[in-house]
């Protein structure tokens, strides 16, 4: 028994065909002539020859020859911190940080030993330098979960770090953790 049967006035189905969609894709008539593929040098083997600059074809692609892909970096690095009010003492610990583009991502955390309770700001520096224009340049918050206080950090436009800015509720030294993002201008 033949594996497709031909009932009486039916056409024979091609194994490799694939019957009608609505969407009109994958007949056979809707395909293109692989010589319409060629723009200015590329072909159906070397698409976007340009953007894919390795020595041969048979490897895998690696980002770092894309020529139209953003910056991409990561790390760490230790911030070095001022204590810009109301401070007895700080202590940076390793930070991580991404960059895509122009856009960095921070996270990490510090102590902070405030003097009083009251209004206080640590400055933070930055994985990769900016000059800020506007407080808003920079954005973030840090949180300390042991008494319950958190603050928010934004550009400090004068020395082009981050200010996290908060309310102390006591003098004991604390560990908050923080995250900002900036656009490296």
């Amino acid at each position: 028994m033949p594996i497709n049967p031909i009932l009486k006035d039916e056409k024979p189905v091609r194994e490799y065909e694939v019957l009608a969609s609505p969407y009109n894709i994958a007949n056979q008539s809707h395909r293109v002539n692989p010589t319409q593929y060629t723009v200015a040098g590329n072909n159906i083997e070397h698409i976007h020859s340009s953007d894919r600059a390795r020595a041969n074809h048979t490897g895998t692609q690696l980002m770092s020859t894309i020529s139209d892909l953003p910056t991409l970096t990561a790390g760490i690095y230790t911030p070095t911190l001022t204590n810009v009010t109301n401070l007895d003492g700080s202590t940076a610990f390793e930070a991580q940080y991404i960059r895509v583009g122009a856009t960095v991502t921070v996270s990490g955390k510090v102590t902070v030993d405030p003097t009083a309770a009251a209004a206080t700001e640590l400055g933070i520096s930055l994985p990769v330098a900016s000059n800020f224009g506007a407080v808003e340049d920079l954005g973030g918050v840090a949180f300390c979960t042991a008494v319950q206080q958190g603050g928010g950090i934004t550009a400090d436009i004068a020395n082009d770090r981050a200010a996290l800015r908060f309310l102390a509720n006591n003098t004991a030294s604390q560990e908050m953790c923080f995250v900002f993002t900036y656009q490296i201008i």
